[in-house]
């Protein structure tokens, strides 16, 4: 064989290689910050959904599960933007399985933030949305908090409560931010939250879309 055919060969199999490298897309644990805000910015992952999530989401997170799950999270996004939210009955609805499923809770009055208990959870994502009225969601970093009961490993589900001294320690860590029909809030198992607290007494209906992550 001729010398020169094995240097083609050899550059034909380089630049295939080269070429399936450049179509990959990149991990984006491995993003910059500024790739990252540029993926935040474009939304192209969210569709034609015009409803985005609320700026206290982790985007890093949201874009590392994006890129290992992107048929769960798109069922979900697209679920927001194709359903008549306001038509649906309180009860859960499959979407995919195990994978991506919604919960309606009867619609409520929120109670004020001492009455509603922390949750977390393991397995699953949670997109809320309210769908009408207003309220607060609170959330804080789950290694700040200690348990309040067991794991519930049917439901992928724990009750936690602050831990009074980390906390006093860092209270910025505390979030409380305003939720209502304009923006989705998407919690991680990394994040403790509470929905359901008390901006004032509007009726609140709100719908929960969880999201398996593993």
């Amino acid at each position: 064989m001729k010398k020169s055919t094995i240097f083609s060969g050899l550059a034909l199999v380089g630049l295939c290689l080269f070429s399936a490298c450049q179509s990959e897309p990149k991990d984006p644990s491995q993003w910059s910050e500024e790739e990252l805000n540029q993926w935040v910015s474009q939304k192209e992952y969210l569709g034609e959904l015009q409803v985005a999530p609320a700026a206290a989401t982790d985007f890093s997170t949201l874009a590392s599960s994006y890129f290992l799950h992107k048929d769960r999270w798109d069922m979900a996004f697209d679920y927001l933007k194709n359903t008549d939210l306001t038509a649906l009955e309180p009860g859960t609805y499959d979407l995919m399985g195990k994978d991506v499923y919604v919960i309606v809770p009867n619609p409520y009055v929120p109670k004020v933030a001492e009455e509603v208990r922390y949750e977390a959870h393991r397995r699953y994502a949670d997109i809320q949305y309210i769908v009408s009225g207003h309220e607060l969601m609170m959330e804080l970093p789950l290694e700040m908090t200690r348990e309040l009961t067991a794991y519930e490993a049917e439901n992928d589900l724990i009750f936690v409560e602050p831990d009074a001294a980390l906390v006093e320690a860092n209270p910025e860590a505390v979030q409380s931010n305003p939720a209502d029909p304009s923006a989705f809030y998407i919690f991680f198992p990394e994040q403790a939250h509470k929905a359901g607290v008390r901006a004032d007494s509007v009726e609140v209906k709100r719908v929960v879309i969880k999201v398996r992550l593993d």
